[in-house]
């Protein structure tokens, strides 16, 4: 995926828009032991922490979709032993597997290299603070040889972020945000871009998944969900806070029920992961 990073949240209470990127993947048996860098051990429960988010950005990379299996964690390390499991947050194994290790090392390379700065927002996140570099990996260079043009989905009626005007061209941030990408982009990588508008975040999402579209914007920044719709997400390119409107006066059942724009997934996304209980 090609991307940079334009603007990042100083709170992490701030929303971010996101671009995104679809991709077709093999699946890997992954060992997932509760502890607080990886929480929730249920395929039903949305996944956090520090360690699950880093296999999500490992498989950006490698093209994986993962398999959990979910226990305790000497039972898992005895699987991975002897073969039955691919990996384990902070311990990779198979003598059989060389590819994949190998895969899997290049992958770390890739995201310690190009993605320091949201390895910067998972560490501030979860733990502390680091530097930032970026590069253009191999296949991502591949992907711009192939790609002379390039088409945007992004969501109509949401300004200041993206609309169309009357003419039928994009506007907002996207139609900024979109050139400004490729121009800063190393080499004289120019596309020509061609945006779509849908009027509903669920079909515009089907479409990138369908290969109609290359990317889109804006999406949310849960990784969860990302990992559930089979899509690749940027790093945050603005940041916004979310705020609840409501009818005083103010009490504990306010949030008991929620209204959301049925089109805007982003906002159904917000709203389960901060009143999971509405």
């Amino acid at each position: 995926m090609i991307t940079e990073n334009l603007f990042t949240a100083e709170k992490n209470s701030n929303k971010k828009v996101f671009l995104c990127l679809c991709h077709h993947i093999p699946y890997i048996n992954a060992g997932y032991f509760s502890h607080k860098f990886q929480e929730e051990t249920d395929d039903n429960s949305p996944k956090s922490g520090y360690s699950y988010e880093y296999l999500q950005k490992l498989a950006s990379y490698t093209g994986w979709k993962y398999e959990y299996v979910y226990g305790e964690w000497s039972d898992l390390f005895e699987q991975l032993k002897n073969g039955d499991l691919d990996l384990m947050a902070g311990i990779a194994y198979s003598e059989d597997r060389s590819d994949l290790l190998s895969e899997l090392n290049m992958a770390i390379s890739v995201v310690n290299e190009q993605d320091a700065m949201e390895l910067d927002e998972l560490k501030n996140k979860y733990y502390t603070e680091t530097t930032v570099s970026v590069f253009l990996s191999e296949q991502e260079q591949k992907w711009m040889q192939k790609h002379e043009t390039v088409t945007v989905g992004y969501l109509d009626h949401y300004l200041p972020y993206c609309d169309t005007e009357s003419d039928g061209s994009a506007t907002g941030l996207v139609a900024d945000i979109v050139p400004d990408l490729f121009h800063s982009l190393p080499g004289d990588y120019t596309p020509k871009i061609i945006y779509r508008c849908f009027e509903d975040q669920q079909k515009m999402l089907d479409s990138l998944k369908n290969g109609e579209v290359d990317l889109v914007m804006p999406i949310s920044d849960g990784k969860w969900y990302a990992e559930q719709e089979g899509f690749v997400q940027s790093f945050s390119i603005v940041a916004f806070p979310i705020a609840l409107a409501y009818r005083e006066p103010y009490s504990d059942n306010v949030t008991s029920k929620i209204a959301v724009n049925k089109n805007n997934l982003r906002q159904y996304w917000y709203t389960l992961d901060n009143y999971p209980n509405s």
